[in-house]
């Protein structure tokens, strides 16, 4: 069975890694599907949610091979029914709502923190002062 490389944050490279612990990866959400990975030894990289490959069940029928990309459309088209999925190389049946999932068209999501700083305001005031009014005209 083919190991995998992916890229991480920064344009590092990760692996060799078997495809159980990519498929592991993704349902518990440490790789998102549109994380680019290669066949060792090949040299396009393609996002996991075109190399990885489920089998799924829809009313008692099992289906597939399907790619992880599809299976939102094959999960719509169920209505609300149980829908699982096992992974191609798997041999355990999930529920496809408890696959952590991360869409592969979502922007990054940048988090930073606001920093304040306290205003200090100092009114001189000569004495006397006097309080005008300032009028407005009507709108």
């Amino acid at each position: 069975m083919p190991c995998y490389y992916y890229s991480g944050a920064a344009g590092q490279t990760y692996g060799p890694v078997e495809p159980d612990a990519l498929y592991a990866a993704v349902h518990e959400g440490t790789l998102a599907a549109d994380t680019l990975a290669v066949e060792e030894g090949g040299t396009e990289w393609k996002p996991l949610a075109a190399l990885l490959h489920y089998f799924y069940s829809a009313d008692g029928e099992v289906l597939g091979p399907v790619r992880l990309a599809e299976l939102p459309v094959f999960a719509a088209a169920a209505n609300g029914g149980e829908f699982m999925i096992l992974p191609e190389i798997g041999t355990e049946w999930v529920p496809f709502g408890a696959m952590h999932r991360t869409p592969a068209a979502a922007p990054a999501v940048r988090r930073f923190r606001l920093l304040t700083y306290p205003l200090i305001f100092q009114l001189r005031f000569s004495a006397p002062f006097a309080i005008t009014t300032l009028r407005l005209p009507p709108l």
